[in-house]
């Protein structure tokens, strides 16, 4: 019998790899998504499309990992077709980036619901399908971040150190019903989960970051004769806010803060 799996945030990137290789392995295959009918349509109907073409077991299910209704059901759903679950694969997640001061309380919640309670809800739905099976494995997509401390990805780092601990944890716990935890920590790729993240909101407490790290530049390549080319704007924001830091300036701080391997923040 195919091994039955989902795998969450299936609509693009890692997700969306999985779930076609997996299918083609030939498993079982739910992809999660939200908004099947809605913003997500177009992506859930490439994948049913691709699964009628190749004749694979692959199905669309709805689940919001934010919702615990929606979890739920999802995974109640699936046991009903399928009568079991032998994966699960915590793969949706958001990402923000910025310095930690400069995001709000509201945020910090918004990141961590997604990527680190939402990983909880659908573990809690499905473990007890997999402790009646006597099998089963719960598989976290992490993160480089959730080994090494980058500066301004902080708050997301959080989200997947926090993945790790979790996964240790689950290991140990599970262990004598015969259920396996692991976790996967990709590095940099090319997914869409760049292009979608979010900025801290509170730009007052951005804008000392961007002009420390663009003195600390021109006091490092002033010394060269070979300056490198960077990709520096012509105008740096100021406090007001006609001028607050947006998505483009805040991906100009980290790349300016990856040139400086050693950089520390000066102290007062």
């Amino acid at each position: 019998m195919a091994q039955t799996m989902l795998v969450t945030g299936s609509t693009s990137g890692f997700g969306r790899l999985m779930v076609e290789t997996l299918a083609r392995q030939g498993y079982t295959v739910f992809a999660g998504m939200r908004a099947v009918a809605g913003k997500n349509a177009p992506a859930a109907e490439a994948l049913r499309a691709l699964a009628e073409r190749e004749q694979l077991a692959l199905h669309i299910i709805e689940i919001d990992i934010t919702d615990d209704a929606s979890v739920e059901q999802a995974i109640a759903s699936l046991v009903g077709i399928t009568g079991r679950l032998d994966v699960v694969v915590n793969n949706a997640g958001v990402s923000y980036s910025g310095p930690l001061e400069a995001f709000t309380l509201e945020q910090v919640k918004q990141q961590f619901d997604t990527n680190v309670f939402g990983v909880l809800r659908v573990n809690r739905a499905a473990l007890p399908h997999m402790r009646k099976q006597g099998s089963g494995l719960l598989l976290q997509i992490g993160s480089i971040a959730g080994r090494l401390a980058l500066p301004f990805q902080g708050l997301y780092g959080a989200t997947k150190f926090a993945l790790e601990g979790l996964t240790e944890s689950y290991r140990n716990e599970l262990a004598p019903f015969g259920i396996d935890a692991a976790i996967i920590e990709p590095g940099t790729y090319p997914t869409p989960i760049a292009a979608k993240h979010q900025i801290a909101a509170d730009t007052e407490r951005f804008v000392p970051f961007i002009r420390l790290l663009w003195m600390r530049l021109r006091r490092r390549f002033s010394r060269r004769t070979d300056p490198p080319r960077l990709p520096i704007p012509r105008r740096w924001p100021t406090r007001s806010p006609e001028s607050s830091p947006n998505q483009r300036e805040s991906g100009h701080c980290t790349r300016l803060w990856r040139r400086l391997p050693n950089a520390r923040l000066p102290r007062r």
